[in-house]
């Protein structure tokens, strides 16, 4: 069926959880491109739109698309309540969910359309009260460039640069490759800010 196989794209080829795909009422559903998984944008009260992402496009690249009619806010954005002064930016909801999933201490949110969707008017916003930024994007190109030009409109001061161990440019590819949570806490940690070669002190839970 649609579902087992959503879920075992979810399982299998992404690593998460049963807990993890219960917490963020991961489903399936379709798009223009075929069977897809969905992945729904919740708050405490409601749902702002489901991105759904192809199981089986047609040309190997991934298919995404987003309900219409709805804003395109930050992923996970309701992680941020509470008492926190450091969060994790990702340039993608799959990565979002996967560091998530290690449980390193920190709110984890994504942004809504991959490296190159940061708008300020909306992303900017809900990430103002926060002391550091753990900059999460992918090991390429487009991921460089994204975060320095992050960094540059939240402020490079409070940004920090994390970078995956290398071959894995992505969080996903590693909870997929089996790296640990103390791997991945020690990746925080030693995340470089925009102009320092390193920092230390992450407020990742040991």
């Amino acid at each position: 069926t649609q579902g087992a196989r959503a879920y075992a794209y979810l399982h299998d080829k992404r690593g998460f959880t049963d807990e993890t795909m219960r917490h963020f009422k991961l489903g399936s559903g379709g798009n223009k491109y075929g069977p897809a998984v969905a992945i729904p944008y919740l708050t405490s009260t409601s749902c702002r739109g489901v991105k759904y992402r192809t199981l089986d496009p047609a040309d190997d690249k991934q298919r995404f698309t987003r309900e219409e009619g709805y804003e395109h806010p930050l992923f996970n954005g309701d992680a941020l309540e509470g008492e926190f002064r450091a969060v994790i930016l990702t340039e993608g909801e799959i990565d979002a969910i996967s560091l998530t999933q290690y449980d390193l201490g920190m709110p984890v949110v994504s942004l809504p359309n991959g490296a190159s969707s940061f708008d300020p008017e909306i992303c900017a916003a809900p990430l103002v009260h926060f002391d550091e930024i753990f900059l999460a994007t992918d090991a390429d190109s487009k991921g460089e460039e994204a975060a320095s030009k992050i960094a540059d409109k939240l402020g490079a001061f409070r940004c920090r640069r994390v970078r995956m161990p290398s071959p894995h440019k992505d969080a996903n590819e590693c909870l997929v490759a089996g790296v640990s949570r103390e791997d991945m806490i020690a990746v925080f940690q030693s995340a470089s800010a925009f102009g320092v070669s390193a920092v230390t002190g992450a407020p990742c839970s040991e």
